[in-house]
């Protein structure tokens, strides 16, 4: 997502103090330029990377960062929020921050890791969602430390919290730690270490699956094209293990730090988004979630639903959806449909998050901007991009009355252009 108006700037103050995604995009337009289908995670660390290099990763196709909030110092971390955000701005990109949780049944040992000038784990955290970490990933371990976490980050109602998969037991649990996160991370080489190595596969898929029918966002991980790491060219089985994450239906893939650390990070990122694009031609063009009953059979999924029909009955361009917390969008993204889908909000850790999600492209407008005035946004790009003329048909999903429906309730099919 795009924003020509953003100075690079805008992102840090003139203290030099890191400013919020929300302090550099507010009521600014962001310019959408591309479909994206299946999302990349990046994993970013030590040393920092150039604001350079970081463009370098947005132009390939990186839609969200991973941070581990226990690297280094407070000072490292500043130095990378910095880097991503002036990326973003100078690439007119919303990109999402993902802080990543290490799996580990002793959190007080991380506690230790940091040197007690540098505050605690939670301080951490807290400084990275004030600056607008719209993600971030806890493993599903019970203990006190991961609790707080838990704890903190409820307190940001837009901030998305992944359970992360890592052990059996997690597994067994999926269908109740569905009901209490807003998606998953597989993290599969914490469970290859749990469960026969041989049932891996299989599992991914059923948690993936599972994530589809909830509506909520997942993320496969696990050496992902890690064979980057010592040669140009993945090797056959990268590129068939990525594929099969992609066709299981996962929202995004965590490329391999190995790949990330490789002597062409870029170029992995770019490789991993070859061959997401070609793995997701061969997505059924008839998703089997469209047959069955919506998660929990609201007005808004059943709106959803609707939404994703419709451009399968009637020569449909696009889909515009206007969302205020990204829910309907995310309800909209697991059918994978196989228009663009443009979610209008005027919250931009919510398109943050929803860099996440399959299929979808954030719009961030401004506040207060009226129903016609979002839609028309979202006719202006994709009409830029060429993805309508005059006189084609867009689906058009939002509440009624627009600012006060409790839920996502109506569902058009709008001719750009042709006006009553």
């Amino acid at each position: 997502m795009h924003n020509k108006n953003i100075p690079e700037s805008v992102w840090c103050s003139k203290s030099g103090n890191l400013g919020t995604i929300e302090s550099a995009i507010a009521g600014r337009r962001m310019e959408w330029t591309k479909i994206v289908k299946t999302k990349i995670v990046m994993k970013l660390g030590l040393p920092v990377p150039a604001e350079q290099a970081v463009r370098e990763y947005i132009r390939a196709g990186a839609t969200v960062f991973s941070v581990d909030p226990n690297m280094g110092t407070s000072q490292d971390l500043d130095d990378l929020y910095t880097a991503v955000q002036q990326a973003s701005a100078a690439e007119k990109a919303a990109v999402g921050i993902l802080l990543d949780l290490p799996v580990t049944n002793d959190p007080l040992r991380i506690e230790r890791n940091i040197s007690s000038t540098e505050g605690t784990l939670l301080t951490r955290i807290d400084r990275a969602l004030a600056v607008g970490a719209a993600i971030i990933a806890i493993p599903v371990i019970t203990n006190a430390v991961y609790q707080a976490i838990w704890d903190l980050a409820r307190q940001h109602p837009d901030v998305l919290i992944l359970g992360k998969i890592a052990s059996a037991a997690n597994i067994t649990d999926c269908p109740d730690i569905l009901k209490t996160y807003d998606g998953l991370l597989i993290d599969r080489d914490h469970l290859a270490r749990e469960i026969p190595v041989e049932d891996v596969p299989e599992v991914e898929q059923s948690l993936i699956q599972q994530c589809l029918a909830a509506g909520k966002p997942v993320i496969t991980a696990g050496q992902m094209l890690s064979s980057l790491m010592m040669s140009s060219r993945p090797s056959r089985g990268d590129v068939t293990d990525v594929a099969y994450a992609v066709v299981s239906g996962t929202d995004a893939v965590y490329l391999s730090e190995a790949a990330s650390r490789g002597g062409n990070p870029a170029g992995a990122v770019a490789m991993l988004n070859r061959i997401n694009n070609k793995a997701a031609t061969m997505l059924p063009s008839e998703p089997p979630l469209l047959t069955q009953q919506p998660a929990n059979d609201s007005i808004t999924e059943t709106t959803a639903t609707q939404a994703v029909v419709m451009t399968r009955q009637a020569q449909v361009k696009a889909i515009v959806t206007i969302t205020s917390a990204g829910f309907t969008a995310r309800q909209i993204a697991r059918y994978k449909p196989q228009v663009p889908v443009i979610a209008v909000t005027a919250e931009p850790i919510v398109a943050a998050g929803l860099q996440l999600s399959w299929g979808i492209d954030p719009l961030v407008v401004a506040s207060g901007s009226s129903r016609e005035a979002m839609i028309q946004e979202a006719e202006n790009v994709l009409a830029q991009t060429g993805v309508i003329q005059i006189g084609d048909a867009i689906v058009v999903v939002a509440g009624y009355p627009f600012g006060q429906a409790k839920d996502v309730n109506n569902v058009t099919i709008h001719e750009y252009g042709v006006y009553e």
